[in-house]
């Protein structure tokens, strides 16, 4: 408790301060650490890039930029998603640990440079990935922007899963810039980052490599190790553009242990080792500056062992698991007067020679490719837009798993098995009231088959997915120092597929899978933000989601307040950033021991930091200490897993100019 007090403390000095040396703000006779890239428009992209969203989505478009991710100072990409409105991030010590919810329950699709990474991939290894080296996340919160990704997805129990995207860019070597930092907290954790870039001529580079480590919480079984290097390269010429990632991750991981009220809790888990390879290639050719043809090609591989064994039990299983993924894509843009045309498709390849998740030696193998084409006019010298699109997904099973069955394992296997297409439609307007308001609106309409392989009460057939979404919104640049953004949605779902337990399909290892029914939802809900400035040298960014549905199964789900508040202030060397995010409570019954559904979520978790800017021989260096959950919550988003609590530590930081 100590700690926890000196730590608010020394953050919150500087906030409460009225000292008139405030307005100085960063002090002229000490090297201060800069972004490494400069945007005028965080987040926005060229218009060949592949992140391009339409103007009537831009008020449910959220941009956390490198500057905003230092000043969170997140544990991992998890902790940035959590201070965007609309997504509840939540945590499972399961073989698929992480998990994104968008607006009541819908999922994502996680987009990096380009790459779609499955759910099966990027839940077991996303929180790995460096966030020292992002230069933006972009969170698109209705899927209505059809030329991102597939708006369904592998092995999914639900038809349309993707309800929204996570658009993230990593950083370029552009400007040239070398660094380092090192970073020690709480249960032994170390942090490392060393980077170089550089740009010559056309070409640029940048190179990094990043280590994550901790002991973890003694008894709770969640040590990690993460060495990993990303690679960035990029040309950047008169006609042609060629952009190149490519990350490799050496890692093991513990799979948290659960309590008592979770059937799992005697699960003795680890994925050892947990090695994952992403890569990612885009040529873009620019036949003017109004036209430009684009193809894209990804790959994804996770390897990992999966080591069963048991608190209690003298049992130990080992899973070799294997999780490939290959992308290619095409994309032709046309710009011509007030007109943007965009067609392309996808062709994404997801193979599990192993087994995927629950359904271990059993080999998966499944495809989807797309289609789409979208259209944006401007009217009124861009004060009025109007835009529409269509989008069409296929998937296709080489090799499947039909469903489990109570007590007798898999049933029969599928092979060579089309899916019913997904039809997607979208319409979308926005009209500028006054220079810097701009208001909008979203419609679309799509219908989707599910898959055979979950299993149903009764083992019933369930009905297509018919889903119609609807989306008002307000983007106001209020004033100099204040802007704000207002979202309303309304979901109107038929034959939802809605988890309504488990079933223990294997005792030793245990092994249990969901059980799915269908019934009519129908979501609503708004999210809004302001961003400002109080006084001259200190900052907010506030969000709040409220969110609810008509179907009681779905609406005690559901957390129907959340809020994001971060403050920033800075006097002369010193900066100070305070963060709360709220969680109103809600159920959750998945693994219950009695088979009943309890109360997690309902809380409040307080970070903070605080910098110190100083120079180094000349060098640009920073000196930072934070705490995370300082009230020190063990919090609940799953059943079962808790947050270990406070967590306390320093990190120091060169940059080479």
């Amino acid at each position: 408790m100590k700690t926890t007090i000196m730590l608010l403390t020394a953050c919150l000095l500087p906030l409460l301060s009225t000292n008139g040396a405030m307005a100085n703000g960063r002090g002229d006779d000490t090297a201060l650490l800069e972004a490494v890239e400069v945007h005028a428009r965080p987040g926005e992209a060229p218009f060949y890039s592949g992140y391009v969203v339409p103007e009537s989505s831009k008020a449910a478009t959220q941009v956390v930029d490198e500057e905003e991710i230092e000043d969170i100072n997140p544990r991992d990409l998890y902790d940035v998603l959590n201070f965007t409105a609309g997504l509840n991030m939540t945590f499972q010590g399961r073989k698929g640990l992480n998990f994104a919810e968008m607006r009541g329950g819908g999922g994502l699709g996680i987009i990096l440079d380009g790459l779609y990474i499955p759910w099966s991939q990027a839940s077991r290894v996303m929180s790995n990935f460096p966030v020292d080296e992002i230069a933006y996340v972009k969170v698109v919160r209705d899927a209505t922007v059809l030329s991102l990704g597939p708006l369904t997805n592998f092995t999914s129990a639900a038809a349309s899963s993707n309800q929204g995207f996570v658009l993230i860019r990593t950083k370029t070597g552009r400007g040239s810039k070398s660094g380092l930092k090192a970073g020690y907290g709480s249960y032994h954790s170390l942090d490392g980052h060393v980077y170089h870039g550089r740009d010559i001529g056309n070409f640029h580079y940048r190179l990094s490599y990043n280590k994550k480590y901790t002991d973890g919480r003694d008894g709770w079984n969640n040590a990690r190790n993460s060495d990993s290097v990303l690679l960035r390269l990029g040309y950047d010429g008169k006609r042609m553009v060629i952009n190149g990632t490519f990350y490799y991750d050496w890692a093991r991981r513990e799979i948290q242990r659960a309590t008592d009220e979770n059937k799992t809790s005697d699960s003795k888990w680890e994925y050892d080792p947990l090695h994952t390879f992403m890569g990612a290639v885009d040529f873009n050719y620019l036949w003017s500056d109004t036209q430009s043809t684009s193809f894209e090609f990804y790959t994804g591989r996770v390897d990992t062992d999966l080591r069963m064994e048991s608190f209690t039990k003298p049992s130990e299983a080992i899973y070799d698991q294997e999780d490939y993924v290959t992308e290619f894509g095409l994309r032709h843009v046309v710009q011509w007067g007030d007109n943007s045309l965009r067609v392309g498709g996808q062709a994404i390849l997801w193979d599990t020679p192993t087994g995927e998740f629950y359904y271990e030696t059993t080999p998966r193998k499944e495809q989807l490719y797309g289609v789409y084409v979208t259209d944006e006019h401007r009217f009124l010298n861009g004060r009025m837009t109007l835009d529409g699109g269509l989008r069409l997904d296929w998937k296709h099973v080489s090799k499947g798993i039909e469903k489990y069955g109570p007590g007798k394992g898999a049933t029969p296997l599928l092979e060579d098995e089309w899916a019913e297409p997904v039809l997607t439609a979208s319409l979308g307007a926005s009209y500028e009231l006054l220079p810097g308001w701009r208001v909008s609106g979203r419609l679309s309409y799509s219908e989707a088959q599910a898959d055979g392989f979950i299993h149903t009460t009764d083992d019933q057939q369930l009905d297509d997915e018919k889903r119609l979404n609807a989306e008002l919104g307000l983007k106001a640049e209020i004033t100099r120092d204040l802007s704000g953004f207002l979202t309303l949605f309304y979901y109107d779902i038929d034959d939802y597929k809605m988890g309504v337990g488990t079933l223990k399909v294997q005792d030793d290892p245990e092994v249990y899978v969901g059980i799915y029914e269908a019934a009519d939802v129908e979501r609503r809900g708004f999210e809004a933000g302001l961003d400002g400035r109080l006084i001259d040298p200190l900052t907010y960014h506030l969000t709040y989601t409220y969110q609810e549905s008509d179907n009681r199964d779905d609406e005690r789900q559901i957390p129907r307040h959340m809020l994001g508040l971060r403050l920033q202030h800075r006097w002369r060397v010193i900066e100070s950033n305070l963060s709360l995010r709220y969680v109103s409570g809600y159920e959750n019954s998945r693994f219950a021991t009695d088979n009943s559904s309890h109360g997690v979520g309902g809380y409040s978790r307080i970070d903070a930091n605080i910098n110190y800017d100083f120079s180094i021989r000349k060098l640009a260096a920073r000196a930072t200490l934070y705490g995370r959950n300082l009230s020190d919550q063990h919090y609940v988003t799953r059943l079962g897993w808790q947050d270990t609590g406070i967590t306390v530590g320093g990190q120091l930081s060169v940059q080479f100019l």
